[in-house]
């Protein structure tokens, strides 16, 4: 009867632990855009960020597709593109970047032409 015992305590023991190793997982899952950002292994496949990349390639081909003296349709459309800004950027295009909310541009920021941002992780330029 004693090694019995012995047999179903560690039996409930690791059972516990291997339920609490499962669940925990199921918890602490990341979606593939948090594993990106914490520049980890992640899919790029994964449709959020497919269609992420699209949304940023259509706002650039907009962007690209402005004329010189359209300077606030520009700036509003870099605005939204980017994670941040402040009030007075100006980029020439033509602008390529990934994903666009991962780019955080300070005050009086200036790009010149053809600049490609690869924003799979923030990048930030603070004056």
């Amino acid at each position: 009867m004693c090694g019995l015992t012995v047999f179903h305590t560690d039996f409930l023991r690791i059972w516990y632990n291997r339920f609490y190793q499962l669940l925990s997982e199921a918890f602490k899952m990341k979606i593939e855009k948090e594993k990106m950002l914490a520049g980890e292994l992640y899919n790029p496949a994964d449709s959020e960020l497919v269609q992420d990349r699209l949304n940023a390639r259509k706002q650039t081909r907009i962007y690209n597709q402005t004329i010189e003296t359209d300077e606030e349709t520009r700036t509003t459309l870099l605005k939204e593109l980017f994670g941040s800004t402040g009030e007075n950027i100006y980029i020439e295009p033509a602008i390529r970047c990934d994903y666009g909310y991962n780019l955080h541009v300070g005050e009086n920021f200036y790009a010149n032409f053809d600049c490609v941002f690869l924003d799979v992780c923030e990048i930030s330029y603070w004056r």
